[in-house]
């Protein structure tokens, strides 16, 4: 047995995937050191500019990192030029602007640091596909890989999240009301191919890591007709543009920031196949996309410190403590195909804040040989940090009539749900197996909690699935009505079921977390009898649940 172990270790992570099932009930942990070639990469609020790097290479070379993902300043008659915020939008930028960050890079004698990043963001992200100044994000990407050639990096880190504008999102364009979705898809894939070229003139074999790719569609890849609904549903189209005009030395990364709170080797197999597999679904160069996309990872080392507080002095109250973080690393490493990046908001690696020795030295021995099916031993969910916890109520927009008072003009309310519901966290996401939504189910070991406000600062300190019921009676003057449930916001996405019924979903990623939403539900509804309403919730960073409030309205 151990000369077939072996044999599948060194078959990589796809050999080992085949053993998962025996090897989760039965011997020793299998260890495994991490392959060649996995790099792992430094990124987070303490993203250092060309200047801070020039400076401090030697010292941030003492980290345990192969490199950093950086931030380029440039000068405009005296005045400061973020670029990773301006990159996506009307204004040009030329070479000799950024002249300085380009002469801080190659003044820099990087040598542990072999693998640098600049950050290049879709941000403001205010211009539509279709627009002629489009061939200014055009002109900043060629720049941007200027930089990076020059400057002696590997290439970008690509942060596609909307920050500002909605680039993505098909509703949300100039010209949505004339154009079809489709219209925008081929547009997107042109204009994705257009930045792509551009980029390649300078730096054929650039590297890219994107924040998230395909990979983040995934729940669409049955139904890639409802990406017109999606936040992000213009994003495949683009990145296919980008993967079918890259060059064949060119690499492309889905960096896949959704492993953030991953620690287990199958939670980042499961991660592998989501890119590998479920969003090669939905690209429309598929064969382009088995050669051309790696597979990477992000992780968060202070992961919901919002939520939970970051106590480095206290291990076990942090989502990840230097064992955890140490192995989720690793098996991010060997289940990768080239990146790790270790992101963090309240640590910063060059200044020392917020790290202890412990810690620094988990991160520097998750190269080791280690156990692949290690498992973090329980300990008790952290208690939300008082004095950082916020409230829903103070969220701008958080009433009800900026929330719902759009709606108005075509609907008509008809009832407010009751605020006091029963909860239930499900971590091992049995729910849906066990029918939680269903009625008569025995909610003994349900909690009520109330609606209108997150879970977090009513003391369930949690990330993950959990479950919300109630019961309401509607008029039955409803009955032969078009008839609609409006949600305020759920963070960040929800699954409706009424009488035992899915009656709809919101599922946007972390995009949605404070996004309106309705779902119809005149065939499922018993005007004038009592109606089972449960919702599956799926909170993946921060706080979550059903922060505002949910109403039953009819068309007029």
């Amino acid at each position: 047995m151990g000369h077939i172990l072996t044999a599948v270790i060194l078959a990589g992570p796809w050999g080992l995937a085949l053993l998962v099932e025996c090897w989760l009930t039965a011997g020793p942990l299998l260890a495994a050191p991490v392959p060649p070639g996995r790099k792992l990469i430094e990124w987070g609020w303490d993203q250092p500019d060309t200047k801070f790097v020039r400076e401090h290479i030697r010292e941030m070379e003492q980290t345990p990192f192969d490199g950093v993902i950086l931030t380029v300043v440039g000068w405009d008659n005296g005045q400061r030029i973020d670029f990773q915020w301006q990159t996506w939008g009307p204004r040009a930028f030329t070479r000799e602007q950024f002249a300085q960050a380009i002469a801080d890079l190659k003044a820099t004698r990087f040598q542990k640091f072999t693998d640098n990043f600049l950050r290049f963001d879709a941000v403001p992200g205010n211009v539509d596909w279709f627009d002629p100044e489009w061939a200014a994000i055009v002109q900043n990407a060629r720049l941007a890989a200027t930089i990076a050639q020059e400057g002696g990096l590997k290439g970008w880190m690509f942060d596609v999240e909307q920050y500002q504008g909605k680039p993505f999102n098909y509703k949300a364009q100039k010209y949505a009301e004339r154009k079809t979705f489709a219209e925008y898809q081929a547009q997107a894939r042109k204009r994705g191919r257009e930045l792509m070229q551009a980029v390649n003139e300078v730096y054929p074999d650039i590297t890219i890591l994107f924040t998230f790719g395909h990979s983040l569609l995934r729940r669409h890849a049955d139904q890639p007709e409802n990406l017109a609904d999606a936040s992000y549903g213009l994003l495949p189209a683009f990145l296919d543009g980008m993967i079918e005009a890259a060059t064949p030395q060119t690499a492309l990364v889905d960096a896949f920031e959704g492993a953030y709170p991953y620690k287990t080797y199958d939670q980042f197999l499961e991660a592998r196949r989501a890119i590998r597999e479920t969003g090669r679904r939905l690209s429309a160069v598929p064969e382009l996309y088995d050669r051309r996309l790696k597979v990477g990872f992000g992780v968060w080392l202070d992961y919901n410190w919002r939520g939970i507080g970051w106590r480095p002095e206290e291990p076990s109250k942090n989502h990840f403590t230097p064992e955890e973080i140490s192995h989720a690393l690793h098996n991010a490493l060997y289940a990768s195909d080239c990146y790790v990046w270790l992101y963090s908001e309240q640590v910063n690696w060059w200044t020392g804040k917020g790290l202890t020795p412990a810690y620094i030295e988990a991160v520097r021995r998750c190269r080791r040989d280690m156990g692949l099916w290690w498992r973090p031993a329980p300990r008790p969910q952290p208690q939300p940090k008082p004095q950082a916890m916020l409230h829903a109520k103070d969220q701008p927009g958080y009433d009800d009539q900026t929330t719902f008072g759009p709606l108005w003009a075509k609907y008509e309310p008809v009832l407010d749900l009751p605020k006091t519901w029963l909860f239930r966290p499900d971590p091992r996401r049995v729910g849906e197996r066990e029918q939680w939504f269903a009625p008569g189910l025995d909610t003994s070991a349900w909690r009520e909690i109330q609606i209108g406000e997150w879970w977090e600062p009513q003391g369930v300190a949690y990330d993950g699935v959990a479950w919300y019921r109630v019961t309401f009676t509607p008029p039955a003057e409803v009955a032969g009505r078009r008839v609609f449930l409006a949600f305020g916001a759920v963070d960040e996405s929800a699954w409706v079921y009424l009488n035992g019924q899915l009656v709809g979903q919101h599922d946007r990623g972390e995009d949605g977390w404070d996004q309106r939403f309705e779902i119809e539900v005149t065939d499922a509804l018993r005007p004038g009898r009592e109606n089972l309403l449960a919702v599956r919730v799926l909170d993946r960073v921060a706080y979550g649940g059903i922060w505002k409030s949910v109403k039953l309205i009819a068309a007029k």
